[in-house]
This record gives C-alpha cells, sequence and structure tokens, in this order.
C-alpha cells in the first residue's frame, strides 16, 4: 500500500515530449532497474527519474509492487517479457 501511494504523487501529468518518453521507454525494452534505465535512456537523471515514476503510474513502466519502489528497483517496460 505504500507504494501506491507514494507512486499516486506522480499521477498528474507534466508536459513532456514523445522524444523523451520514447526514450526512456526503449531503455527499459527489457528489465532493468530503475536509475539503469534513465541513464541509457540519455535524459537528464532527475527528469528522467521523475518520468519514469509518471510512467509506472500510468502502467506504460511496470514494476513488482510487492517489493518497495526504489532506484534500485526492477521496471519493465508495459508489452515486453519480464
Amino acid at each position: 500500500m505504500a507504494n501506491l501511494e507514494w507512486a499516486s504523487g506522480y499521477r498528474h501529468p507534466l508536459p513532456v515530449s514523445h522524444e523523451e518518453e520514447r526514450a526512456l521507454l526503449a531503455a527499459f525494452g527489457r528489465p532493468r532497474l530503475v536509475l539503469e534505465g534513465v541513464m541509457a535512456s540519455g535524459l537528464p537523471h532527475l527528469s528522467g527519474l521523475d518520468l519514469a515514476w509518471r510512467l509506472v503510474w500510468r502502467q506504460h513502466l511496470l514494476v513488482d509492487w510487492d517489493v518497495p519502489l526504489l532506484p534500485t528497483s526492477p521496471a519493465w517496460a508495459a508489452g515486453t517479457r519480464r
């Protein structure tokens, strides 16, 4: 429940370019740690993490909700195999 409450803080959309979103989703074409995926996307660290959590809320990035949501949590793009 704590994960859901924390992630709900990212439910409000912010203007993001489609290129940034595509870059981040492409980085999660395979399961990897959230921070690792942000770094692989080429996006700036903080804005990339913010976008990653927003994509988790929108279920474009998937996570295991049974473990704490941290930058070291695994995530993967929706539609990819875990």
